[in-house]
Formats: structure tokens, C-alpha cells, sequence
């Protein structure tokens, strides 16, 4: 365990990542987090100090913010080290279904006004994210067609459209709480649930619409097109590119990366299985021959320009604060 608190220029924004118990243990072993790594990559690119801690690594939350003692998993190399770390300028809430006697700590936590909390579930809502891209005429061929669900007439209307649809969370879930429905040869229906193997036929529709519903465990929904994905052998696969502003203010790509989904799975989450892997090397996997993969990734990265530029303009910053 390292002891040693390390320096934190003025003007370098602090950025706390806030994790469970049951994802910091892996912290702990020789095997890559793909995920904190990405954004360990990320802010690193854009001089932001970046560590991931727990409700544990906090004591006296009650106490004076200057007089606090933080803990946290900063990326030194290609290890993870537990060390003392400066009090965080932003929090990055991403703690999902914590357990037992943590859920308590994570909610006591969550209520400290001594923490500027941002969250990613809230930050760019799927209906909105769909809203601002769809006023962009060169990007709104490209979406699947999405449309909020709030009846039953919303899903057969997107079903009297299309082969099979995904009802959604409006809120990120890292793929949890996705159903997918279908329209059955006998005119009934069949579902699957998103970290499920097993379906669901013979329903009507009022019975789909419910079930889904109820999956989510949410009021706000969306209902989206389900669209083709690459394949890498029995695997569902998709393109992920994670962009960032540099400090000159230009959207650079960070990380090119295709995520691999667990066989049988029809979510490509890494918190559902998938697995998480250069983009390059993943499209020749999916059977792209050579000559073709640069050229679509030079596409891709075109478009995530777009879609960044976009994003930014329609919803704006998403903390008011003096970092950017």
C-alpha cells in the first residue's frame, strides 16, 4: 500500500470516480479494468488528476471538507495503487446496486453537499441525446428510429415499423433493465430481458408492454429501433469511441474500442459480460477485410467528431463550475 500524498498542481482538476466495494476489489489483482482504464486514459489527456474510491475510503463525512481523509485507486504505470489522494473538486457517481450495509454509506454519502456530484445517468438522458443529434439533418439519417414510450399504442406502433424492438431506461444502466420485444407469426408476442437467457412468448401486447415496464424499474422509457451489429464469431459486437477536448478545446478521440458481447447476449455492456478490445482488432474479427478496416475507422471517427460537436452545442456543460 502506498502512503504517499502526491502533489496537485492549482489548475489541475480533481476527478474522483465513485465505485462499490465489489468493483474496487478488483483494483486488487494483475488483470486489466478495461473500463477505468479508458478513463484513466482519458483524463490523463486532459491533465485531470483521476483516482476511484468507495464509501469506505471516506471518514468524517460529516466533518470539515479541509480536515477529511480520502482514499483512493490511482493508475501509477500499469498498476493500481491505494493511496491518500486530494480531496476531489467533482464526483463521479457511479455506483450501481450496492448491497447490505454499503448501500447505507453509499446513500449517507450521496446526501454530503461537500461533494460537487455529476452523474453519467443523468448527464445525457437517451431521449435527449436522440432529440439533440436528430436536429443535425447530417446525423439524424444515421439513428435508429426512437420514440418515448409512454403506452401501449407507442410499442405497437414502433412494432407495426419494425422487425424487433428495445425498450430502455431513459437513464444510463450499463445495460441492465433492457427488454427486447418482438412481434410473433401468430400475432402474440415474445420478449427477452437483457442479462436473461430465457424468452418469453405468447403474450399480447399489454402483457409485453407491462413486463418491460416492470424490467426497468423506471418511469421515464424509450423504445428504440433494434439495428444489425457486427458479429465476432456467436458474439454481438459494436463500435465504441470514447472523445475528449484537449487543452487547446479540440474533440480528439481517446480510445477506439469494439465491444464484444457475452455469447447468446443481445447487449454489448461491459458490465454485462462483453468483452472490450481495439477497434482494429476487432473488426478483422468480425471478417472486415484489411483494406477496409482503416477506411471505416477513419468514418467512425468522422462521425464521433460530429456527434461530440453536436452533443456539446445542444446540451452545453454539464458542470457549472470553473474547470471545464
Amino acid at each position: 500500500m502506498v502512503r504517499a500524498t502526491q502533489k496537485v498542481g492549482r489548475r489541475q482538476m480533481v476527478l474522483g470516480i465513485f465505485v462499490a466495494k465489489a468493483y474496487a476489489e478488483q483494483f486488487k489483482g494483475d488483470k486489466p479494468i478495461y473500463e477505468a482504464e479508458i478513463y484513466a486514459k482519458a483524463a490523463k489527456h486532459r491533465n485531470v488528476r483521476l483516482y476511484y474510491f468507495t464509501a469506505e475510503d471516506v471518514s468524517g463525512v460529516g466533518g470539515k471538507r479541509g480536515k477529511k481523509k480520502i482514499w483512493g485507486w490511482s493508475l501509477r504505470g500499469n498498476k493500481w495503487r491505494h493511496s491518500r489522494v486530494p480531496w476531489p473538486h467533482v464526483v463521479f457517481d457511479q455506483v450501481i446496486d450496492p448491497e447490505g450495509a454499503e448501500k447505507r454509506t453509499v446513500s449517507r454519502l450521496r446526501r454530503s453537499k461537500n461533494f460537487a456530484w455529476l452523474s453519467p445517468r443523468t448527464g445525457l438522458p437517451k431521449w435527449l441525446t436522440h432529440k439533440i443529434l436528430a436536429g443535425h439533418s447530417s446525423l439524424a439519417r444515421l439513428l435508429p428510429e426512437e420514440r418515448r414510450l409512454k403506452s401501449v399504442d407507442d410499442l405497437d406502433y414502433m412494432l407495426d415499423r419494425h422487425k424487433s424492438v428495445l425498450v430502455k431506461p431513459d437513464l444510463g444502466s450499463r445495460g441492465r433493465g433492457i427488454t427486447m420485444i418482438w412481434r410473433e407469426p401468430e400475432g402474440t408476442y415474445g420478449l427477452r430481458y437483457s442479462g436473461k437467457e430465457e424468452q418469453v412468448s405468447g403474450l399480447t401486447l399489454a402483457e409485453a408492454y407491462q413486463l418491460a415496464s416492470n424490467y426497468a424499474e423506471e418511469d421515464n422509457l424509450v423504445i428504440s429501433q433494434q439495428i444489425p451489429l457486427l458479429r465476432v464469431g456467436n458474439s454481438l459486437a459494436d463500435m465504441r469511441i470514447i472523445m475528449g477536448k484537449n487543452l487547446q478545446g479540440k474533440w480528439l478521440p481517446v480510445l477506439t474500442i469494439m465491444g464484444v458481447g457475452k455469447e447468446g447476449s443481445f447487449v454489448t455492456n461491459w458490465s454485462m459480460g462483453a468483452e472490450e478490445i481495439p477497434l482494429e482488432q476487432g473488426l478483422a474479427a468480425a471478417g472486415l477485410p484489411a483494406e477496409q478496416v482503416k477506411a471505416l475507422i477513419d468514418q467512425v471517427l468522422e462521425v464521433s467528431h460530429k456527434l461530440a460537436k453536436a452533443l456539446e452545442a445542444g446540451r452545453g456543460t454539464l458542470l457549472k463550475s470553473g474547470w471545464t
